[in-house]
């Protein structure tokens, strides 16, 4: 039964994204590409987030706010200390991307706690993210892959596996560590 439900989920995304996707092409239009990106980067985290509260996983929950919290302070820090404009010369903080580093950081999240499974959807909906930046002429492509790269980076270092555990149990003397993974 699950598996149907996210095999429904992960078609209607899809849909949704490539039905957004079309028909913003079709309408060429900066404005509607910089929705399409606003969407899908605030979207993309909020699915992820509730899919791991749905499934009980307030661990997982916590590593993604980590996640997006961590990607976002060192992206608005790169912005206050390096000043480039917008390729449409509205603003001077075009350099990293934040929707770009939230929505990589959001599939990197889905791909490390849940092993890949879904992650496809999530790093396709950041790339288009990433593309949709570019094409409303709030960034340059050098913003989105340092954005992403902040988000992928962020998320690895906030994220821990599902499958493993590390504990720290006290001893005279010191302390013993055990990280434990199944095999597979």
């Amino acid at each position: 039964m699950k598996k149907l439900s996210l095999g429904f989920a992960r078609s209607a995304t899809l849909l949704a994204v490539t039905l957004s996707a079309l028909n913003v092409a079709q309408a060429d239009a900066a404005g509607n590409w910089d929705k399409l990106s606003t969407v899908l980067s605030a979207g993309a985290p909020l699915v992820a987030g509730f899919n791991s509260w749905r499934k009980g996983d307030d661990e997982g929950v916590k590593d993604l706010g980590m996640s997006l919290f961590g990607t976002l302070v060192i992206d608005e820090a790169l912005k206050n200390v390096h000043h480039e404009i917008r390729p449409d010369r509205s603003g001077n903080d075009s350099f990293p991307s934040n929707h770009a580093a939230v929505s990589f950081a959001t599939a990197r999240y889905v791909d490390i706690r849940d092993s890949g499974a879904g992650a496809d959807f999530y790093y396709a909906a950041a790339v288009l993210t990433s593309y949709a930046r570019v094409q409303a002429r709030q960034h340059y492509w050098k913003d989105t892959v340092a954005g992403g790269g902040i988000g992928i980076l962020m998320s690895g270092v906030a994220t821990d596996p599902k499958s493993t555990k590390v504990t720290a149990t006290p001893m005279k003397g010191g302390l013993a560590l055990n990280w434990i993974q199944p095999l597979n």
